[in-house]
């Protein structure tokens, strides 16, 4: 009766290990496919200047957002539209200041710009909501200090 007690925590055990080692390389292969494919992009963060209004930033919100969404369906790049994605909720933030300050016609802000290079293949997307710099009114342009 021991021996067969034995053998039977014995089996369950090894289940338990086969399954664990499955598992853990089914998660390392997924997750090591993403990470080849993040690997073999060229990455380039810059900075880039631009004054736009309220129409000219919720249409580059817009298009962003699209972009992920084409992203997400190119099964290698998911992890690319997460990418967009998170980047589109902050770039909305410098959305939603100019919905916030309608005194304010436009804005001078300076936006992070994420570029994966593949070959001739680029994709380019505003990072982060960026800082504004300068706001233009009626009065004309002043400088912009956040204080927030």
């Amino acid at each position: 009766m021991r021996k067969n007690t034995f053998l039977k925590k014995r089996k369950s055990l090894f289940l338990l290990i086969t399954v664990a080692i499955l598992g853990f390389a089914f998660f390392y292969l997924s997750s090591g496919k993403e990470l080849l494919e993040r690997n073999s992009l060229e990455k380039q963060e810059l900075t880039e200047t631009l004054v736009v209004d309220y129409d000219e930033l919720y249409w580059i919100e817009r298009n962003q957002r699209e972009l992920a969404g084409k992203m997400k369906s190119d099964e290698d790049r998911k992890w690319l539209s997460e990418e967009i994605q998170e980047a589109t909720v902050k770039l909305r933030y410098t959305l939603d200041f100019m919905v916030d300050h309608q005194e304010y016609d436009q804005i001078e802000v300076e936006l992070p710009v994420t570029k994966y290079v593949d070959g001739d293949d680029v994709i380019e997307f505003y990072s982060d909501a960026g800082v504004i710099t300068r706001v233009h009114s009626e009065s004309g342009w002043k400088d912009f200090k956040n204080n927030s």
